[in-house]
């Protein structure tokens, strides 16, 4: 085996590889800190399944954070979802957030992007899903990423439980972008976590609950999927919780309106703009 033939590594293949093979790494070993090419060949070789074979994303900003993430936890964080770094420094361009709360986070990939640019101070992260949530937690305590005391995580559905103490100055998010689903389209069947809310269930729950947690200058700023909804769709729920719609506005990189109108989800992205009133 072409990994055998490396005889500095031929040690760490022999620990690895055992009655439970394929197995996750001893915890003296650190993966990410292996060759590349090392961790290439493991792969290849069947160390981990691709389900649960560890997944790296670099938002790119100073710090250098690496957000940790398994196969099938991006709806869209790790391409769309980045486009809030620009959209804020941009926006926003005199403001440093000081708490930045990402609602339906999976992972963190937007949260932990504007963390690792600078854009917040401190970070939330939110979600239903604890398998994403644990990798939340993997990137907060990956000691390279410094960033364990400035991010708190919670597993909740229902965002009357989150702790009253937690405000914030800006609240993102990239939430399921629609009140349904198909089950005859397998695509969209296997990624229903991600892509549905049903009867827009947890939209109102949000709307409902925020208002409470956000500081009297805080900025929400959702991005939603024009294929799924429009800003009418929210709208009175947004009126409701007491709060008022500033802006609204489509995505300049990620709105296509060129693909196959019969395949769902379509890449029409739009934000809402939401402040006190």
């Amino acid at each position: 085996m072409l990994f055998k033939r490396h005889a500095h590594w031929a040690d760490l293949y022999d620990r690895l590889k055992g009655p439970d093979w394929p197995q996750i790494a001893p915890p003296e070993v650190d993966f990410f800190l292996l060759p590349a090419w090392v961790q290439q060949e493991m792969h290849d070789f069947g160390y981990q399944p691709n389900r649960d074979f560890p997944l790296r994303f670099y938002p790119g900003g100073q710090k250098n954070i690496s957000v940790f993430h398994l196969s099938g936890h991006d709806g869209g964080g790790t391409a769309y979802g980045q486009e809030y770094i620009d959209l804020i420094q941009q926006r926003y361009p005199d403001r440093r957030f000081s708490r930045c709360y990402e609602w339906c986070s999976g992972p963190g990939f937007i949260g932990y992007g504007l963390l690792d640019h600078g854009l917040c101070d401190t970070l939330c992260l939110t979600d239903i899903y604890d398998p994403s949530l644990l990798c939340a937690e993997e990137t907060r305590n990956y000691p390279s990423n410094l960033c364990q005391d400035l991010v708190d995580i919670y597993l909740l559905k229902d965002l009357a439980l989150l702790p009253n103490h937690e405000q914030f100055d800006l609240v993102v998010s990239n939430p399921p972008h629609a009140d349904g689903f198909d089950v005859e389209d397998q695509w969209f069947a296997n990624n229903n976590r991600l892509t549905s809310d049903l009867n827009w269930e947890a939209h109102r729950n949000f709307f409902e609950n925020i208002k409470d947690h956000l500081s009297p200058d805080g900025i929400i700023l959702l991005q939603e999927n024009h294929a799924g909804s429009t800003v009418d769709t929210f709208r009175p729920w947004i009126e409701q919780a007491g709060l008022q719609i500033t802006d609204t506005f489509c995505s300049e990189k990620w709105y296509d309106t060129d693909r196959d109108p019969d395949r769902w989800p379509k890449i029409e992205i739009y934000y809402i703009e939401i402040k006190h009133v």
